[in-house]
């Protein structure tokens, strides 16, 4: 199951879960987890609030004084990082011949 093969340790989203709790409440969230990802994948439409993507500057020094002394890092949504999941999942057998290795 794609929710269990991601990182629950991995930085939570703008709507601020991680993936422990979407383990943990998978029984009641997973139906709806479930229907969103059809309809999604039916519609080929995602709902805005999915797809709500925060960028982090994570400072690589005490003192910031440019932009190449930050490392700039995306806190997706949960819900998102299941569905570009399984994007990967399917796309995965034929990788190798739609992305050249140049």
């Amino acid at each position: 199951m794609t929710t269990f093969s991601l990182n629950p340790d991995s930085a939570p989203g703008s709507d601020g879960f991680t993936g422990h709790f979407f383990r943990r409440y998978w029984h009641k969230l997973g139906p709806e987890i479930t229907k969103a990802a059809t309809s999604f994948f039916t519609s080929r439409k995602l709902l805005k609030s999915f797809n709500h993507t925060l960028i982090a500057l994570i400072p690589k020094q005490k003192i910031i004084q440019e932009m190449n002394q930050v490392r700039p890092i995306s806190l997706s949504n949960f819900i998102y990082k299941i569905f570009s999941k399984i994007i990967v999942n399917k796309l995965q057998p034929i990788m190798g011949t739609i992305i050249s290795e140049n």
